[in-house]
């Protein structure tokens, strides 16, 4: 996804890109996936996901990379990347294209259900809406085309369709909101 994003991506953005999620890895390793606080909860918002999660993976991927003897000036630049992939760096234009690149990921038939099932609707609604509303419009047109081009497979099973649904029900609310926003920036 990043090079479809960054043809020319440097080595230290194609490594954030492919160890980002270190920390999902084992499973209880750092932090049992069950005792993740919920998605909906404020500590989830405003602690787990934009702090703790990028941390832990940057605390894993640190020592791996300097143990296969890679350079610290991209190891240090990794740990920057990979300690703010869930935000972004304002100004940053290689850690905004791994946010989106990170969000743009889950946009498949296969994650896509699996966190339908782990969340429920109401759980993968908000997981869906903080995804495609966090990115930009270039990297929201690539989701629209994924999410266009692979509606078949969703539409293979039940979990697949209601997805699917979903993710259109976010789509609609996020075009006129988007909408909305673009209106009022334009009367100012």
């Amino acid at each position: 996804i990043v090079k479809r994003l960054a043809p020319d991506a440097s080595v230290e953005l194609l490594i954030a890109a492919m160890l980002h999620d270190a920390d999902r890895f084992f499973d209880g390793y750092y932090i049992m996936m069950r005792d993740e606080p919920a998605i909906d909860s404020e500590q989830y918002k405003n602690y787990y996901k934009p702090i703790q999660h990028p941390r832990m993976a940057a605390e894993f991927v640190g020592p791996l990379l300097r143990l296969l003897g890679i350079d610290e000036r991209i190891v240090d630049r990794v740990d920057i990347l990979i300690t703010n992939h869930e935000t972004g760096i304002p100004g940053d234009e290689e850690s905004g294209i791994l946010k989106d690149a990170d969000a743009i990921s889950m946009f498949t038939p296969v994650l896509l259900t699996n966190v339908l099932s782990d969340l429920g609707k109401d759980g993968f609604r908000h997981s869906v809406s903080q995804k495609y509303t966090r990115v930009s419009a270039f990297s929201r047109a690539v989701i629209d085309g994924l999410m266009r081009d692979r509606e078949s497979e969703f539409r293979t099973t039940a979990e697949g369709n209601t997805a699917y649904d979903i993710f259109l029900q976010v789509q609609r609310k996020t075009g006129a909101v988007l909408k909305t926003e673009s209106i009022a920036r334009e009367k100012r």
